[in-house]
């Protein structure tokens, strides 16, 4: 027996069975089943950007509108850390996002998956400091990764 996808809960679903042996009328007969959940991991149902530009020294902020963060089981809260090799990362404050690591190399934001997705779709929010003089082509890395406090899904590198 493999029950539909995402379907679980006490009496979520039920096992008919009916015997007949061609003489007797038949009997038939139900089985509740319960059925244990399991996780279901956080994803970036969006798309992760390729690059983002920033000016050397400066606060430059960093567009992560094209992100869309869901969890099909609605854990909450899920936390988007962003990770940059080099320089600092900040955040402005938004109603419904726990912001934590303001002004180091990695930065977290903890809501619910519509809260942070909002979060993001302003792409004034988050913002990169490069270390001092640091410039070029991928002068740093930016890593993300979602998770929803049972697995930790690494959602890729921004250069």
């Amino acid at each position: 027996y493999t029950p539909v996808t995402d379907m679980s809960g006490e009496g979520s679903d039920t096992l008919s069975l009916s015997l007949d042996d061609g003489v007797s009328s038949p009997v038939t007969s139900s089985l509740a089943l319960d059925i244990t959940g399991v996780n279901d991991p956080p994803a970036n149902v969006g798309s992760l950007p390729q690059s983002q530009a920033a000016v050397e020294d400066e606060a430059s902020a960093v567009d992560f509108s094209t992100l869309h963060l869901a969890d099909t089981d609605g854990d909450v809260p899920l936390t988007l850390t962003v990770s940059a090799s080099a320089g600092t990362l900040n955040a402005l404050d938004f109603s419904g996002v726990l912001i934590a690591g303001a002004g180091t190399d990695t930065l977290a934001l903890s809501g619910s998956a519509a809260v942070l997705n909002d979060y993001l779709a302003l792409n004034d929010r988050i913002s990169f400091t490069s270390e001092r003089d640091a410039n070029g082509t991928a002068a740093a890395t930016l890593t993300l990764r979602v998770d929803d406090g049972l697995e930790v899904v690494a959602l890729g590198d921004v250069l």
